[in-house]
């Protein structure tokens, strides 16, 4: 358990001087480099959040200089105790936004919909990539070998999302994106731990595609990624679409061009882990 005035140094913050710099002069890779980490106050789900290891963040602040940066803070007891990752890593980006046609997957896109995710903003830069396989595997909580992977996810600052993250979290819950050979669609395969008493065990087990099938297909306007159609089938079902993945910030901080989306669907303060 993490408690104590310890915990609140890893939330994070933009001075505000940072951010109306970076896009008033163009310069928006400099706030990758001035990103520090503050307390933001969200009464008893921050105080269990802060508990269980997650961090509850401006969402103005966070993004997005905190989910593109390559900065990190100290691991916490969480993957320290629990997955056993006492190093965490400088993040590396990946070579996703090297190819054109997926770029906008490496800048922070948001789920645009009426769906129990509705407003989560997410990033694939730090993905593990396999340039041979065109896939893309997200620990999309952290969990084991996944310490690049935390502050990647963003999720309601509820009580129900706190107590899922934390098991999806001991679980390694992953998503692996394979991607077409013309890069217009992308088949998502869902991987676990089964052992979650084991929580230092990678995912190993993939949940069959006869119980859930996850895909997404680039808008036809789309062209480098910025607009995907995220559609789903259960139990053998039909696909149907759930919801509208959209780029709301460039892999350079710029905002991408569904950015004014951000103010409707996701709210001003978002939870991840850490």
């Amino acid at each position: 358990m993490n408690t104590g005035s310890s915990t609140f140094s890893n939330a994070p913050h933009v001075p505000s001087s940072c951010l109306e710099n970076a896009l008033k002069d163009g310069k928006h890779t400099q706030g990758f480099d001035n990103f520090e980490y503050h307390p933001v106050d969200a009464g008893f789900d921050g105080i269990l959040a802060n508990c269980c290891c997650l961090g509850i963040y401006d969402r103005d602040a966070y993004l997005p200089y905190g989910m593109l940066g390559t900065k990190l803070p100290p691991p916490s007891i969480f993957e320290k105790l629990v997955v056993c990752d006492w190093n965490k890593p400088v993040r590396t980006p990946n070579d996703i936004e090297n190819i054109p046609e997926i770029a906008e997957l490496a800048g922070a896109t948001l789920q645009k919909g009426t769906h129990s995710t509705a407003g989560s903003v997410q990033t694939l830069r730090f993905a593990h990539w396999d340039k041979e396989k065109r896939a893309a595997t997200v620990e999309v909580f952290g969990g084991a070998c996944g310490g690049s992977n935390t502050g990647t996810w963003t999720e309601p600052v509820e009580t129900k999302w706190i107590c899922l993250a934390v098991c999806a979290r001991l679980c390694d819950y992953t998503y692996v994106f394979n991607f077409a050979e013309d890069w217009r669609s992308t088949i998502i395969d869902i991987k676990v731990n089964c052992c979650c008493c084991i929580p230092c065990i990678p995912a190993w087990f993939s949940i069959p595609k006869s119980i859930a099938t996850f895909e997404a297909r680039q808008h036809e306007s789309s062209k480098n990624g910025e607009w995907w159609i995220r559609s789903s089938a259960k139990m053998g079902g039909p696909m149907e679409k759930v919801y509208d993945l959209v780029s709301v910030y460039g892999i350079d901080g710029k905002p991408g061009r569904f950015h004014k989306d951000l103010e409707d669907y996701t709210p001003k303060k978002v939870m991840i882990t850490r």
